[in-house]
C-alpha cells in the first residue's frame, strides 16, 4: 500500500485506485505533534471509552459487536444505596411499553444536576391496565400526595394503534390515572437510540448517573445485559442492541428520562471539557504532499 503522506495511503482494490484516509493526516490529530500544550488525541480519550475509540478513530468496525453498550459503567462508581429522595424536587415516572412486560423507572435530577435511578418496577405477564394501577398503587404508599410530585414519561410508541387491544398505550395509560382521580401529563418525544445512548454514555462518563442498588435489572443491563448484536456475515454491521424483552425496557425508560428532560443535554453544554478548536491550534504547515501537484 504505497504512501503519500502520513495517515492517507492508496491501494489497488480490481483495478481501482482507493484512498485510505486516517485521521492523524490531520495534523491537528496527530498524537505525535502538540501545540501549546493541546493533544488532540488525549482529548478524545477522556471523552471515549476505549471500544469507542477503536472503533471510531482506529476504524476496527466490529469492535463493539456483542459487547454491553455501556462499558464505561462501573459498579463500584455508580451503583448506591441509601439514595434519598428530595422532595422538593419532581420525580420523573417513566413508562415503558412492552407486550405484558411493561417497565416503570423512576428518576430524580439533584440540585447538583446529578441523575438518580430511584427505583423500577416491572410487568408480570399482566395487561398494561393492570400494570399501571399497580405502579400507581405503589407509589401511593411509597410517594404519596402532595408530599412528592410526579413528572411522567413515556415511549412515543404509546401513540401507535395495534389490534388487539384497539386503544393505544397511551390511552389505556390515561384510563387508569383518570379512574385514580390523578392527573396524566404525559410527555413523549421522538428520538434516535444513538441519540439517547450518546447522551447517556456522557452522563456515565462526567460520573453524573447514580443507581440505586435496588434497581438490579437496570444495573444488570447498564453493566453487561444490554448489548450490541453480534455480526452476521453477509448482513451489514448493526448498532441496535438486542432486546431480550428483560433489560432493554428498563434500559429504555432510562432512555426516555434522559431524551425528554432538558437537563442532560445542559449539562453537556455547560459542564462537557471544550473540543481543542483550530482557533487554539494552528498546526504547521506539511509540505510533502500537495493536493494539486502531488509529492513536493
Amino acid at each position: 500500500m504505497p504512501t503519500i503522506c502520513k495517515g492517507m495511503n492508496t491501494t489497488d482494490v480490481e483495478g481501482r485506485i482507493v484512498l485510505d484516509l486516517a485521521y492523524n493526516a490531520d495534523p491537528m490529530k496527530d498524537p505525535e505533534r502538540t501545540h501549546k500544550g493541546i493533544d488532540y488525541i488525549a482529548w478524545v480519550h477522556t471523552q471515549t471509552t476505549p471500544e469507542e475509540f477503536a472503533r471510531e478513530m482506529e476504524r476496527s468496525w466490529t469492535e463493539l459487536e456483542g459487547r454491553p453498550v455501556y462499558t464505561g459503567f462501573k459498579k463500584q462508581a455508580c451503583v448506591r444505596d441509601g439514595i434519598v429522595v428530595n422532595k422538593y424536587l419532581n420525580i420523573i415516572r417513566v413508562w415503558d411499553f412492552g407486550f405484558r412486560r411493561a417497565a416503570c423507572g423512576f428518576f430524580q435530577w439533584s440540585s447538583e444536576d446529578v441523575l438518580y435511578a430511584l427505583h423500577e418496577i416491572h410487568g408480570d405477564s399482566e395487561e398494561l391496565g393492570g400494570f399501571a394501577s399497580r405502579v400507581l398503587g405503589w407509589c401511593r404508599l411509597n410517594y404519596p400526595a402532595p408530599i412528592y410530585k410526579f413528572e411522567d414519561c413515556c415511549d412515543i410508541a404509546g401513540v401507535q394503534h395495534s389490534d388487539k387491544p384497539r386503544e393505544t398505550s397511551i390511552e389505556i395509560l390515561r384510563k387508569v390515572f383518570q379512574k385514580k382521580g390523578l392527573p396524566c401529563d404525559l410527555r413523549y418525544k421522538l428520538y434516535r437510540t444513538n441519540e439517547a445512548i450518546s447522551l447517556t454514555r456522557e452522563l456515565i462518563r462526567a460520573g453524573r448517573l447514580i443507581v440505586s442498588n435496588t434497581c438490579q435489572v437496570l444495573t444488570d443491563g447498564l453493566d453487561h445485559a444490554y448489548c450490541f448484536k453480534k455480526h452476521k456475515p453477509g448482513l451489514p454491521l448493526s448498532e441496535t442492541p438486542v432486546k431480550n424483552g428483560i433489560h432493554d425496557h428498563i434500559v429504555d425508560c432510562l432512555h426516555i428520562c434522559v431524551v425528554n428532560t432538558t437537563n442532560a443535554e445542559k449539562i453537556l453544554f455547560e459542564h462537557s471539557r471544550e473540543c481543542p478548536s483550530e482557533s487554539e491550534y494552528t498546526p504547521p504547515i506539511d509540505r510533502r504532499y500537495d493536493p494539486v501537484m502531488g509529492g513536493v
